[in-house]
């Protein structure tokens, strides 16, 4: 657990300072390399933030069945996956546009496809805390069928939040 953490401040801290200095000709690459077509760029936007995640899923659901190295090397690539985001977040003093130059164009749906794909993440974590906060103070010690009820319920609404933010990150106006 702290080497994946350590892994994930890493690639966290490497992605965002990148940004800052190959931001744009990664960016005009990418952009080249899809033709400038909003679509695509949306769809490896949501593939950069969202799939990763449903992968992560995946991998804990079928976590017993899969080999202790696969399970590992997995956990790892998914995790450098998911800290790379960081090449794409602009610091508080400067902005998408002053930070990929030219290429911001391309990038603003990648950004947004992006961002459609963590913020269910976010949104179904911070569910989870008021949810244990709640089960705790009323109920004190949780059950392991309370606890099951609770994931399972979870993982339903995590379901319609990713499925959500798809078909935003593929048809919904860019702000």
């Amino acid at each position: 657990m702290r080497t994946t953490l350590g892994l994930f401040i890493a690639v966290s801290l490497v992605s965002g300072v990148l940004g800052t200095f190959a931001g744009e000709p990664v960016a005009t690459v990418l952009g080249n390399a899809l033709n400038h077509h909003e679509l695509p760029l949306r769809i490896a936007g949501w593939c950069w933030g969202g799939l990763p995640f449903v992968l992560l899923v995946l991998l804990l659901h079928f976590r017993t069945s899969l080999h202790q190295g696969l399970r590992l090397a997995t956990g790892y690539v998914l995790t450098t996956w998911i800290a790379t985001g960081w090449f794409l977040i602009p610091s508080r003093a400067s902005s998408l546009q002053s930070r990929l130059g030219t290429a911001a164009a391309d990038m603003r749906p990648v950004t947004f496809a992006w961002a459609t794909g963590v913020l269910p993440v976010i949104a179904v974590a911070l569910l989870l805390l008021i949810v244990v906060l709640i089960l705790k103070r009323s109920h004190g010690t949780l059950s392991k069928q309370a606890l099951h009820r609770m994931s399972t319920w979870l993982l339903a609404v995590w379901i319609t939040f990713t499925a959500a933010g798809l078909l935003a990150a593929l048809a919904a106006p860019l702000p």
